[in-house]
């Protein structure tokens, strides 16, 4: 089966002439055959910029029978069988029962099978076009954006001649923003906290810029979110024991998730649950997990976690960031954490 994955890629500062393609053929070591070219004046009048990139990777791999059956069906405009949920396909049929022509399925109403073939080519295929681009920009010494590579456009071909879109996933991470209204006791708070002298904790500042990393740089996510954690645990212990606030400046520290399992309950905070200070154990399993995979990230160049991983592993750290805002006297921040470490707060 051909499989072919385009992008955009802004702000890559190359020479090329028009109608030249960059050709990096890798079809004996990785299977793949990537292209980059300045997009022509047909692709302009579609709507691309003359400024940026086009980028293409294609591949062939063998695919088992049953997903080969299933791009049959699809080639054929008929149900796969095996699907999830047939009544769900019923608004992409046309009233003989068939696919709708040019319609894209959502990958979610595919069988299984098909989407873990799905997701690891896709992964193979944007992994390619990424460390095309970097190592480009990085050789070369080209000016270009920290993240520079969009998504086009995914497709499939048991030819190489015809090609069809991919089912394509449909499903959102939502988060719901939260625009406070300023009541007078928040408006009293905030003035008490600026004539304090308080300024956002420095963990909460790196938690922010590792959650707007998440969908474009998920490695920058990883180990900026992490070095949140450890900044967050580090400023919380030095505040509530001034005593030790140069041993943590200038020693090595241990595992964060061994302070959290050992020393932060001892530790004598100003405030209390349930008269201990604890964090609940699946936060701790998630922080020890991602410094793990982050020393992976950082040091050996390892791929980043998938998105729902990574994004549980942020949002057990900002949990954690609130929790520790707590400890040091901060009562209100327990209103921020999430109703899924409230509940393992209650039932501990």
């Amino acid at each position: 089966m051909f499989f072919k994955y385009g992008s955009t890629v802004f702000g890559l500062e190359i020479t090329l002439r028009s109608e030249e393609k960059l050709i990096f053929d890798l079809r004996d070591s990785q299977k793949v055959l990537i292209a980059l070219w300045r997009p022509s004046e047909s692709e302009i009048r579609l709507g691309h910029s003359k400024d940026v990139v086009l980028a293409e990777v294609s591949s062939q791999c063998t695919i088992s029978p049953e997903n080969g059956a299933i791009f049959a069906c699809l080639k054929d405009r008929k149900v796969p069988e095996k699907v999830l949920d047939k009544n769900a396909w019923h608004e992409y049929l046309d009233s003989s029962g068939r696919v709708k022509e040019d319609n894209a399925l959502p990958l979610e109403l595919m069988p299984l099978s098909f989407q873990e073939i799905s997701g690891q080519v896709l992964e193979d295929l944007t992994d390619a076009i990424r460390r095309t681009v970097y190592i480009l920009r990085w050789r070369s010494s080209a000016s270009c954006v920290h993240n520079p590579i969009s998504t086009r456009e995914f497709l499939w071909s048991d030819d190489g001649n015809r090609w069809y879109y991919m089912p394509r996933k449909l499903s959102l991470d939502v988060t719901v923003s939260h625009q406070p209204s300023i009541s007078e006791r928040l408006h009293k708070d905030i003035v008490d906290l600026l004539k304090a002298g308080f300024d956002e904790p420095i963990g909460r500042v790196l938690f922010r810029e590792a959650w707007s990393q998440r969908y474009q740089n998920p490695r920058s996510s990883l180990v900026i979110g992490m070095s949140a954690a450890e900044s967050g645990v580090k400023q919380c212990i030095s505040q509530l024991a001034p005593s030790t606030k140069w041993l943590i400046e200038n020693l090595p520290s241990p595992p964060i998730s061994l302070i959290l399992r050992k020393y932060l309950p001892d530790l004598e905070t100003r405030l209390k649950i349930k008269g201990r200070v604890f964090v609940p154990k699946y936060i701790i399993d998630l922080v020890e997990e991602g410094t793990k995979l982050r020393n992976k990230v950082a040091h050996l160049g390892a791929k980043p976690p998938h998105f729902e991983k990574l994004k549980e592993i942020l949002l057990s750290i900002n949990d954690l960031l609130w929790l520790l805002d707590y400890y040091c006297g901060f009562e209100w921040t327990m209103d921020q954490i999430s109703q899924k470490t409230r509940q393992e707060i209650d039932h501990s």
